[in-house]
């Protein structure tokens, strides 16, 4: 068995192809395929079954898939632990995001990175919420950027997000902040999602506040675009990019997010992603 092995079983379940696993590792299909062979003769039992439309693992490539998965970031720790030895830094961080902080925050935390470990590479995944939590649990990102605290991970505070209400230009309310939650009482609500959405019914419900939801849409762009065409008024982080024709008020509730750099064990991390964290704090400082 080797690193190389593990990597291609691993490829092929995440990309769900034989041409997509290779062409991630630089590697043909031919050779992918006989690296997973010899693979499995090796350990004598069958990871995956194939059919036209999916890869699926066996009951015992199910086992085996994670560990390989463990196996592979232990060998990227010490490859990096021995860089670092030698004064270098180099490596891949992954790292999860959503596209409001995507737009926001990081393209300042990346030129900082860039300028500090030109030979580390960043791959940046972005999703909602509950993607974001899935893909650290399943090791598909080593750090995520994540309203705080949350039970599941380790995490950093990094910023406090005010929500506020945001109204086309000529709309009633643009001519009296700060607004009251009690100014959304019956008006045509767009309900951001995006792992928003549970909160905010509660924050409406608690509130007794009601709405009548007229679009449920996940990118905040997309909310804010609705919104300045006069479709609904809606609810949005502070920190989201208000184009022109959009009006903000801000709320008197105190409703607000923090937002957090979250790991499943800040403790156990490769050097590359050590280095990462480092420059999320001095950035966030």
């Amino acid at each position: 068995m080797t690193l190389l092995q593990l990597q291609v079983f691993v490829a092929i379940v995440e990309t769900q192809s034989f041409t997509r696993a290779g062409e991630q590792l630089g590697l043909s299909q031919s050779a992918v395929s006989h690296s997973l062979r010899k693979l499995e003769e090796e350990w004598g039992v069958k990871l995956l079954e194939r059919s036209r439309s999916s890869i699926e693992l066996t009951p015992v490539g199910q086992r085996l898939f994670y560990k390989a998965k463990e196996m592979i970031w232990l060998g990227e720790i010490m490859e990096q632990e021995v860089a670092k030895e030698k004064g270098l830094l180099v490596g891949t961080v992954r790292l999860g995001s959503f596209p409001t902080a995507s737009a926001v925050w990081l393209p300042n935390v990346f030129v900082r990175f860039q300028e500090l470990y030109p030979n580390i590479e960043v791959r940046l995944l972005e999703g909602g919420y509950g993607e974001i939590r899935a893909w650290l649990h399943e090791a598909k990102i080593d750090l995520a950027l994540l309203p705080v605290p949350d039970a599941e991970f380790d995490a950093i505070p990094l910023v406090h997000d005010p929500f506020v209400i945001v109204v086309p230009e000529e709309h009633p309310l643009s001519l009296r902040p700060p607004a009251s939650i009690q100014e959304l009482d019956g008006s045509d609500f767009i309900m951001p999602l995006a792992g928003l959405e549970t909160a905010m019914r509660k924050w409406l419900d608690d509130a007794g506040i009601q709405v009548r939801v007229v679009f449920s849409l996940q990118n905040t762009s997309s909310i804010l675009a609705m919104v300045r065409k006069g479709l609904g008024i809606s609810v949005v982080p502070s920190s989201s990019p208000i184009p022109p024709g959009v009006h903000v008020l801000p709320l008197d509730s105190g409703l607000s997010r923090t937002i957090g750099l979250a790991a499943r064990s800040l403790q156990q991390i490769p050097p590359a992603v050590q280095a990462m964290v480092k420059v999320f704090e001095e950035n966030f400082t």
